[in-house]
């Protein structure tokens, strides 16, 4: 009798050791931080960890975020596979704000520039985002400010997201060019701003990495004045200035890549 209780308390005391190597520090959803060994890790409703020597089962639905030190691969690829289903090691997911900081090139029929961009918001739900954003987008003859909201879908959960977004706005312009030696100014008021587009996104743990590509229009009225008055040129020149008023569409696309956190 008492060799099998000692052999029964050897088995426990090398299991207990081999999962002593497997550890875990574990952010709630209410922002509590724990940390400790795994003592179960393939219970179906969550994990079992040991807190300062005492036992706390803890739900996946109340964990934000797992980081984790698996002595075995094996161990680790089964806890992983445990809890994909319910997507917990990717918290951009969830409910919260979310900033991104993008950069590319926006690209016309003959000619590309600069386009960035930044992006406050919200994610209500896993599949959906939305946002207030800001861009600077460099055209031929003025560059564009739109501010604008953002819409941005997501087709399902993982690490490896496909996703598509829209945006609807308005756009400022700044940056008028002015020509003194064909004697050419030129003015821009802005207008209408929309882009949709579809993109791929890396997820992380706090991170994500997005490439997306983009068409967009920016409507502008832009005004010309031919013809202005400079002495050295006036001879070449002569006569009244000559005024014309353009509105303008701006179709265009754009390839960016951005970061979340």
């Amino acid at each position: 009798m008492l060799s099998t209780i000692g052999l029964i308390l050897l088995m426990l005391m090398s299991t207990s050791t081999s999962q002593a190597q497997s550890f875990a520090k574990i952010n709630l959803r209410n922002y509590t931080k724990l940390k400790g060994n795994i003592l179960q890790s393939f219970d179906s409703t969550g994990i079992i960890l040991s807190v300062d020597g005492t036992p706390m089962h803890i739900p996946y639905s109340q964990i934000r975020t797992i980081k984790l030190n698996y002595k075995k691969r094996d161990e680790f690829k089964a806890f992983r596979d445990q809890i994909a289903s319910e997507d917990y090691s990717f918290p951009q997911f969830e409910k919260g704000y979310y900033h991104s900081i993008g950069l590319g090139v926006i690209s016309g029929s003959d000619y590309s520039n600069l386009s960035a961009s930044l992006v406050n918001g919200y994610k209500f739900h896993k599949h959906l985002h939305t946002g207030l954003g800001v861009n600077y987008d460099r055209y031929d003859r003025f560059s564009a400010i739109p501010i604008y909201a953002e819409a941005k879908g997501f087709v399902k959960e993982g690490k490896f997201v496909p996703f598509y977004f829209g945006h609807i706005g308005y756009g400022f312009t700044v940056e008028d060019s002015r020509d003194e030696y064909y004697n050419e100014s030129f003015e821009s008021t802005g207008g209408l701003y929309w882009k949709i587009g579809l993109g791929y996104q890396v997820n992380f743990y706090k991170t994500a990495l997005a490439l997306s590509i983009g068409y967009g229009n920016q409507n502008s009225t832009s005004e010309y004045l031919s013809n202005y008055y400079y002495p050295s040129y006036s001879s070449y020149w002569p006569g009244p200035p000559t005024e014309v008023s353009e509105k303008r569409s701006l179709r265009r696309v754009d390839v960016k890549i951005n970061l979340l956190f």
